[in-house]
């Protein structure tokens, strides 16, 4: 039968192309009886959808490319005001022009939400834990703010005030005033229009993240936080850069220690209960916007106000 397929490819001229001769050599028999380990396999990942083990970028881009074709004129708008986002060569995709990197995908989300919620012009704002400053460099970008503060570790802040001097314009630049942890209490005595903290609270000792909910409740009038709604185990890929203890410090900390299904969005929407109840500053606040962040699955993203206060 072999001899006869090989005769008629011949004589029909129907050419196997190289490259499929290499894959079909990838198939494994075995597989195809149990079917335990089929769509798991190097023969599936070549006839059908990329290994995600090696294509991980190009699903990153493809991901990019799909949401930010769906970006609305005005979150458009708000990207093309975030001048300087290619500092530091991210990974992008184009569309309509404008260069689009996941961290700045989601800086567009974040004050998609916000400038619904709050007029940040002439606002002094807080940022607690900014990392480099993407989220400060996308607002003072959009909105004429007064002031805006940023309080994080001293080796996160060596970061993100050379990144911001390099991509602000000094007017805006020259509205940030970077604090140490170490000097927090210097702003005991200030007041904030608004509180921001993304992604960070799940990084924290529980005592610190209550003492800056304490500090929010008494010195802020709104309070915007974007964090995940619980704790996972990363079982589809080994992460072979932490040891075990270093992954149980990370499983451990924070306020929220829940362990949920990620990929599960029943689990995750019985653990933004939860969420919304934990990051309520307290009993003079009310909760005027919460929904779930994308493009993560996990993380949810709430906005409280301060009752009967301006």
């Amino acid at each position: 039968m072999k001899q006869l397929n090989e005769r008629y490819i011949k004589e029909s001229k129907m050419q196997i192309d190289e490259q499929w001769t290499s894959i079909n050599k990838l198939k494994d028999d075995d597989a195809l009886k149990d079917w335990e380990a089929f769509k798991v396999s190097p023969y599936f990942y070549r006839i059908t959808t990329w290994d995600p083990a090696t294509n991980g970028l190009r699903y990153l881009k493809i991901l990019l490319y799909n949401l930010g074709s769906r970006l609305t004129p005005q979150q458009f708008n708000f990207l093309s005001n975030i001048k300087n986002r290619t500092v530091g060569n991210p990974n992008t995709v184009t569309i309509e022009g404008e260069e689009l990197c996941y961290d700045y995908l989601q800086s567009v989300y974040e004050i998609t939400t916000l400038f619904k919620l709050i007029d940040l012009n002439n606002r002094n704002i807080l940022e607690i834990g900014a990392g480099y400053g993407r989220t400060c460099h996308a607002i003072l970008s959009n909105a004429e703010c007064r002031s805006y503060t940023i309080v994080d570790l001293e080796e996160r802040i060596s970061v993100s005030r050379p990144y911001l001097k390099k991509v602000l314009d000094s007017s805006d630049y020259e509205k940030i005033t970077f604090t140490p942890i170490t000097n927090f209490d210097n702003l005991k005595e200030k007041r904030f229009d608004l509180t921001i903290q993304i992604d960070g609270f799940n990084e924290m000792v529980k005592g610190v993240v209550e003492n800056y909910i304490n500090f929010i409740n008494t010195n802020s009038l709104n309070f915007y936080v974007k964090n995940p709604v619980g704790k996972y185990r990363n079982t589809e890929v080994r992460d072979t850069a932490h040891d075990a203890h270093t992954i149980d410090r990370a499983l451990n900390s924070g306020i929220i220690t829940d362990f949920i299904d990620i990929n599960n969005n029943r689990e995750i929407a019985e653990a933004s209960r939860n969420f919304t109840t934990v990051f309520k500053p307290s009993e003079r606040w009310e909760l005027v916007h919460e929904s779930w962040a994308p493009p993560v699955s996990h993380c949810w993203e709430s906005f409280f106000k301060k009752i009967n206060e301006e």
